[in-house]
């Protein structure tokens, strides 16, 4: 029978060329890297918090009053957590060119088209989570109520540009650096599965978490890394991401992975109660089936697509 396989990116060979070792190696300093990481990214809101609490002691006010929870839900901190993920990026870059020895280029950072494929992961992933939210309201699952007049511009510019950051230290992580690293000196399947999986793990402590939920990050995740392979750059789906966490916490006024931003979105649209399947109640639409569909139905596009430019077909018979 006839067996479906994809074109292997060029920087897959790039990436071959690194000085990586074996799949459990490369994961045991993956997790490493994470903790490194997340020490980084965690000392400016240490800070802030720190700050914080000396002020509230100052205040002569009772220990027991002061909220953590409310003050690591403000608008600053959640501001300053987007854009202290540059870090992750920086360390992704650093490992990879450092201590591989991969040339940019092998984590799909590639000048030719660079713009157009980022524009075009804007409008993408703005298309894909709109239609999460059409499935919603279609379904029952979501309510739209009003557009907000008196929603902040500026502030929609500072969190457009946190996100675009955000989003794309998730994509240097988990598909250039991650992906890219396995793919190199292993099989294509295995680099898209194991960097999937990885990429929802690094969500298991979010807020709202269901099975849903952990089953949609990695289809997500495996939708941005076969979009990643088609283009064989970083760029679409960096945009892809960032926009998509953008919509959906600041145009629509969803929780964003469990996380609310606290912001007054451009649209209200509100979940109903009855219906947290399709909605994805907690989590936010992230964890419901109306995004489940979503992904399902933009994979198989981008699977059609990519057999339509011979970018992914069909071998002769196999035994």
């Amino acid at each position: 029978m006839k067996s479906f396989y994809i074109r292997r990116p060029e920087m897959y060979d790039e990436a071959a060329k690194g000085k990586s070792g074996g799949i459990i190696k490369t994961l045991l300093v993956f997790v490493l890297f994470m903790i490194i990481v997340s020490m980084a990214q965690g000392i400016i809101p240490m800070v802030m918090s720190f700050v914080e609490g000396v002020k509230f002691a100052a205040s002569g006010a009772s220990p027991e009053e002061f909220d953590v929870q409310a003050m690591t839900n403000s608008l600053p901190f959640r501001l300053v957590s987007l854009f202290t993920t540059v870090f992750a990026t920086i360390g992704a870059v650093i490992y990879c060119v450092c201590i591989e020895k991969r040339t940019l280029s092998s984590m799909g950072v590639k000048k030719e088209n660079a713009a157009r494929d980022y524009l075009v992961g804007l409008l993408i992933g703005f298309v894909m989570f709109s239609a999460v939210v059409l499935v919603n309201v279609l379904f029952g699952g979501m309510k739209f109520e009003s557009f907000n007049s008196n929603v902040s511009v500026g502030l929609l510019l500072v969190f457009l540009a946190g996100f675009v950051i955000q989003g794309m230290s998730e994509e240097f992580v988990c598909r250039g650096y991650l992906m890219n690293t396995i793919g190199g000196k292993h099989s294509m399947a295995a680099a898209v599965m194991i960097s999937s999986v990885a990429f929802m793990a690094l969500h298991l402590g979010n807020q709202g978490l269901s099975v849903i939920a952990l089953v949609n990050l990695v289809l997500i995740a495996v939708f941005f890394a076969v979009y990643m392979i088609c283009f064989d750059n970083i760029w679409g789906v960096c945009a892809i991401h960032s926009i998509w966490n953008f919509a959906q916490g600041n145009i629509y006024g969803i929780k964003v992975s469990g996380t609310d931003l606290n912001t007054v979105p451009v649209f209200t649209v509100t979940q109903t109660g009855e219906s947290s399947l399709i909605n994805g109640g907690a989590f936010g639409a992230e964890g419901g089936l109306g995004t489940t569909i979503v992904i399902l139905v933009s994979l198989a596009l981008l699977v059609v697509y990519m057999i339509k430019t011979d970018k992914a077909g069909f071998t002769g018979k196999t035994e």
